[in-house]
């Protein structure tokens, strides 16, 4: 089957096989490089838009036909053929042997039956085109390799090389551990016997409220309530064996 189309630069009437859709050819009469693509102006403006070139015969003037530049190869003459992933669209050429044997395709990992695709799908508007158009009938954009829009991909986690040991790392000491080292238990029973009063074992245990409100104790009552503050250093002494971070005193 044919169709017929104009040429864009010199709107002269042309002939192609329904295959040429999509393909580049030269045109016979301006010699320019144009694309086939079918004409879906109706018939009215075709008539409208027939170039008047008296210099040409009547023959010559009512129909040209032309070759395209480059014709799709028999998939007979060819080792392999084009298989499209009926799952991801991706299109891959694989041999002639391998034809209506099920195969794995490497970018979804899906399974299907590789038979030779005559339709693709175009990667800017998503429809389907013969396989060997070189522009889309549709969105009228070039499928060269340069016009593709690139696909998003994403880094794989690369597996540990097969008899590598894998290190487990432990967890980090807690804050508090690093920058509060355990306090001395003697040292803590000997400050709160001497200078219990005034709160210098809560400070040095890190009870620094405590140490405050023993050493306010002491002051405003000009000593005498060093009693009670000291009463409660002994208390203190006695039941209390880790500092004010949880670490057990030693």
């Amino acid at each position: 089957m044919s169709f017929y189309f104009r040429c864009p630069a010199c709107n002269a009437k042309l002939e192609a096989e329904d295959e040429w859709d999509g393909l580049e050819a030269a045109c016979p009469k301006c010699g320019k490089t144009i694309t086939i693509v079918p004409d879906t102006t109706p018939e009215t403006s075709k008539i409208q838009l027939t170039p008047i070139t008296p210099q040409l015969s009547t023959d010559t003037q009512s129909l040209i036909s032309l070759q395209p530049l480059s014709q799709p190869t028999p998939a007979s003459t060819s080792s392999k053929f084009t298989f499209v992933c009926p799952f991801c669209g991706t299109l891959t050429d694989l041999d002639l042997s391998l034809q209506n044997q099920e195969y794995e395709c490497p970018a979804c990992c899906e399974k299907s039956i590789a038979v030779p695709a005559t339709a693709k799908p175009c990667p800017h508007c998503g429809e389907m085109i013969k396989i060997q158009a070189t522009i889309c009938r549709f969105c009228k954009k070039s499928l060269t390799e340069n016009s593709i829009p690139l696909l998003q991909t994403y880094p794989q986690e690369q597996p540990y090389p097969q008899g590598q040991s894998i290190g487990v790392r432990q967890p980090l000491p807690s804050q508090g551990l690093q920058q509060n080292p355990p306090k001395s238990l003697s040292s803590y029973i000997l400050l709160g016997l001497f200078l219990g009063g005034i709160g210098v074992h809560d400070f040095y245990a890190g009870y620094t409220t405590r140490g405050v409100i023993k050493l306010c104790i002491t002051i405003f009552t000009l000593g005498y309530g060093g009693i009670i503050s000291g009463i409660w250093a002994l208390i203190d002494i006695c039941t209390i064996r880790k500092d004010a971070f949880g670490n057990p005193m030693i």
